[in-house]
């Protein structure tokens, strides 16, 4: 049988997907949650594929947020390169860096830009330097251990189906891995990475009025530190609108509509459409799903939606819920930290009227989330699943999927 397995690893409050396909033959790693994240999961995870002679055939982090990259910066400290991997074998990376961003840039660095980007270097150090997993050294500036920093030295083949530049839609249609896996890239468009790119310009250039931008590597570590822990979008954190411990009206919710997600970050993650053979998954990131939708070219089913943004109903609109149709939809977040998921993105799903089963997995039992069932009726035709350790999703290539494998 060449199912599909999908693993929602415990990834904190953030996002870590492992997808497995052609008998093992695929393996393909989206984010890696927190540096806890890799630690208590995800390497044990990753050992075991490679125990079994299996490689991870791209790995993908989808933008640059601490509870999406935390657990890769902690894999690729450990792996190595890409030659000489003590991990698992990595045999290539998708993630969009200061190099991908299009800027008029010099040969050379300044003296003044290298002190002001030294500047961002040593605060982001000193945040690494706090929040490091217990037990692992702590870092000095000079190490590169940014993301970036630890792809170049390892040596990983990087951004090669684009040609080295970024990722994003417009380009190439679609990308082959294997005999039946094909992805198609949905976001970020050039548009949605230039604003990144005027964000950092912006910044830089309100430090000094003559900044150069330059092709050094420490653009790249410079810009990942702001981006991980200087800089927060006015509405990045999740206001929510009750706790879920007090009854709530779910058609008042589903038709309630928020502002847009508004950070530049999150409108340039790497969303993307995977098709095996006859199944397709739609994984988004924390980009916002209308702009996702709008770029699958009349699509309108598939058989698994991971969620945007942790189930911010920011990123959620009803009209992608209404017109977007699938059995299964992913949400991953613990609550701790951002309350996510919204109940008005619940609602919307709930409230949606259709002739099949709608299923939504969680991995973690959220105590927001436990209050509102007794408000889903049978006729809603939805089912809350809460993934225990050691639990996956699992779509068979003929008919029919099951859970909890």
């Amino acid at each position: 049988m060449n199912d599909i397995i999908v693993d929602m690893l415990a990834a904190d409050e953030g996002d870590c997907f492992l997808i497995m396909a052609e008998k093992g033959n695929i393996n393909i790693l989206i984010d890696g949650g927190t540096a806890g994240t890799y630690h208590r999961v995800l390497k044990r995870k990753l050992q075991e594929l490679d125990r079994q002679g299996k490689c991870i055939d791209l790995l993908v982090v989808t933008h640059i947020d601490n509870d999406h990259i935390g657990g890769i910066l902690e894999l690729l400290k450990e792996n190595g390169s890409d030659l000489d991997s003590k991990i698992i074998k990595i045999r290539n990376i998708w993630h969009n860096s200061y190099r991908h961003l299009q800027l008029t840039k010099e040969r050379e660095i300044g003296k003044a830009e290298e002190q002001i980007l030294s500047h961002y270097i040593t605060a982001g150090s000193a945040q690494d330097n706090l929040s490091e997993w217990k037990g692992t050294k702590k870092i000095s500036v000079k190490q590169g251990t940014t993301l970036a920093a630890l792809i170049l030295a390892g040596k990983y083949h990087w951004n090669e189906q684009f040609d080295g530049k970024a990722v994003c839609s417009g380009g190439k249609n679609e990308i082959s891995f294997g005999k039946d896996c094909r992805i198609k890239v949905l976001t970020p468009d050039q548009e949605a990475l230039d604003k990144l790119a005027g964000l950092w310009r912006k910044e830089l250039l309100s430090k000094w009025f003559a900044f150069k931008f330059s092709e050094d590597e420490l653009f790249d570590d410079a810009y990942e530190y702001y981006m991980r822990y200087l800089y927060r979008s006015v509405e990045y954190y999740n206001q929510g609108i009750s706790d879920g411990k007090n009854e709530v009206d779910m058609q008042s919710l589903a038709d309630c509509e928020e502002c847009s997600d508004a950070s530049k970050t999150n409108r340039a993650s790497i969303s993307m459409l995977l098709q095996f053979r006859r199944r397709t998954l739609l994984f988004l990131a924390d980009a916002h799903a209308d702009d996702a939708f709008k770029k699958l070219d009349g699509r309108r089913k598939v058989d698994l939606i991971k969620l945007p943004h942790h189930g911010s109903s920011k990123n959620i609109s009803k009209k992608f819920i209404d017109n977007m149709e699938t059995e299964i939809y992913l949400i991953s977040t613990n609550a701790e930290r951002y309350d996510h998921p919204d109940l008005k993105t619940l609602a919307k799903i709930i409230c949606k009227k259709t002739k099949y089963h709608k299923r939504i997995y969680f991995n973690y039992r959220l105590e927001k989330v436990t209050s509102v069932l007794e408000q889903v009726e049978e006729s809603d035709n939805t089912t809350f699943i809460f993934l225990e350790d050691n639990q996956s999703i699992v779509l068979s290539d003929c008919t029919g999927d099951r859970d909890g494998q």
